[in-house]
């Protein structure tokens, strides 16, 4: 029996230490991200099998239900994020503001006001070109933010995909070391803490889903559809190539073999990126290169009926555009008049003092139905520019902040069950002493039993 008391008391004093040592572990990771809480394993052993605590590996506490919802939540937000980050310069080039369009516009109008009432004083004229170049600034300033953006995207796809790739790398790594972990009978905890929140990294880029095995590796899958890390160590090469319009599409690499997969990326942070690439910042685009073509037009063919000062005709008042991609960032006043206020045309005939019938036509042009296969105004059409612009910068902010409430909401689930509570584990770290100091008296009160019947012989 006093046997039996001292199995019993021994085997309690190493469960009470293992909780300790599994107490301290979640206290000193209180503030590590992606850790989770751990758990002592015991189960009592039968009386008739001499009694006392079987204690086995600590478990981590996790719920793979909230795991994957935490996964589903990072990758949405993720592309909410990157959508809202590259069509944010659209609330800065089409504002209300100074050398904005609109202004650069408006001036212009005002300009040839000017020139209309003097068309034979040559201040309205230095005037009025002065104006017309603030135009073409104003377009190609808009144009190349706009084809800028576009370009960063595309810089943003080869960064994120190059931060997937060595994720994977990481990830495969980290499937042979839990493999070997657990099928020794070690604990792993940390290593799966560290794989999931890399599987998270990757998933915050774009949709994965995850395969467990018996062995504790997991199979990661792009989509669901292409496999990109293997259970045994496995994983597939990211890169990106570059199609005929100059933009990214994304490359998986399995040995020799290339595979386009950028259809099956449809989420995360790369879709964002190229779905602001090819949607809102592209749609944007060409409404300002038309808008470009559609105003040297417009005022090009007035200008050209006119005459200058010095009696030619047929001048450009902007240099011809060959065609509306590009427009906006190639629009540039013409040699025809640039540094030649004499050449602007006011008049409609040669010789006639005070003619100012063509500056009239000039200015009138705004006021007539030019712009969007001749439907709108050059006025209208900047105000759709300008309310698309608006729309997709305030969708894209909504969605942004929409998903990051919503992963907020599923880290704090996902914290309250697996997360390390102060307080909880400091009540545990007093229930583990006092069970160690219980155990220590059974063990001294089996050594005082045994003294006696010692003494006793």
């Amino acid at each position: 029996m006093i046997r039996e008391m001292f199995s019993v008391g021994i085997s309690g004093l190493h469960a009470a230490s293992l909780g300790t040592t599994v107490t301290s572990q979640n206290l000193s990771n209180l503030d590590t991200p992606g850790y989770s809480r751990q758990m002592p394993v015991q189960h009592p052993l039968a009386l008739e099998a001499g009694g006392g605590v079987i204690t086995g590996s600590p478990v981590r506490v996790v719920d793979d239900m909230v795991e994957r919802r935490l996964t589903e939540a990072t990758t949405l937000a993720g592309e909410a994020s990157a959508r809202a980050d590259s069509v944010s310069v659209l609330d800065q080039v089409f504002s209300e503001m100074e050398g904005s369009i609109g202004s650069a516009l408006r001036r212009f109008e005002e300009a040839l006001a000017g020139f209309a009432q003097a068309p034979s004083e040559r201040s309205p004229r230095t005037l009025l070109l002065a104006a017309a170049e603030q135009v073409t600034t104003a377009f190609n300033a808009a144009g190349q933010a706009v084809d800028d953006a576009r370009a960063d995207a595309n810089s943003a796809i080869v960064r994120e995909v190059q931060h997937v790739n060595a994720r994977l790398e990481e990830i495969a790594g980290l499937n042979v070391r839990v493999a070997d972990a657990l099928g020794s009978g070690q604990e792993a905890g940390s290593l799966l803490d560290h794989r999931d929140m890399l599987i998270r990294e990757v998933g915050e880029r774009m949709p994965v889903s995850v395969v467990e095995h018996d062995s504790g590796a997991v199979t990661l899958m792009l989509d669901g559809s292409r496999i990109l890390v293997g259970p045994g160590g496995e994983h597939r090469e990211l890169t990106t190539g570059v199609n005929g319009d100059g933009n990214r599409y994304v490359i998986a690499r399995n040995g020799s073999v290339e595979e386009d997969v950028t259809s099956f990326i449809d989420s995360g942070k790369v879709f964002g990126y190229m779905d602001a690439r090819d949607g809102s910042l592209a749609d944007v685009e060409a409404l300002v290169d038309e808008l470009a073509y559609d105003t040297v037009n417009a005022y090009n063919s007035v200008h050209q009926a006119g005459y200058g000062l010095d009696g030619s005709t047929g001048r450009n008042l902007f240099i011809p555009l060959a065609q509306i991609p590009g427009a906006a960032v190639q629009m540039e006043l013409s040699s025809d008049v640039a540094g030649q206020p004499d050449n602007v045309a006011g008049a409609q005939a040669v010789g006639l003092a005070g003619d100012n019938r063509n500056a009239l036509a000039l200015q009138e042009v705004a006021e007539n139905p030019v712009a969007s296969g001749l439907s709108r105004t050059l006025g209208e059409a900047y105000a759709s520019l300008v309310g698309v612009a608006g729309t997709a910068v305030e969708s894209a902010n909504y969605a942004s902040n929409h998903a990051t409430s919503a992963l907020e909401q599923t880290q704090s689930m996902r914290d309250s069950l697996s997360g390390v509570s102060s307080d909880e584990e400091l009540v545990n770290l007093v229930k583990y002493q006092r069970a160690y100091q219980a155990s220590m008296r059974v063990v001294q009160t089996a050594d005082s039993l045994l003294e006696e019947l010692l003494n006793m012989r």
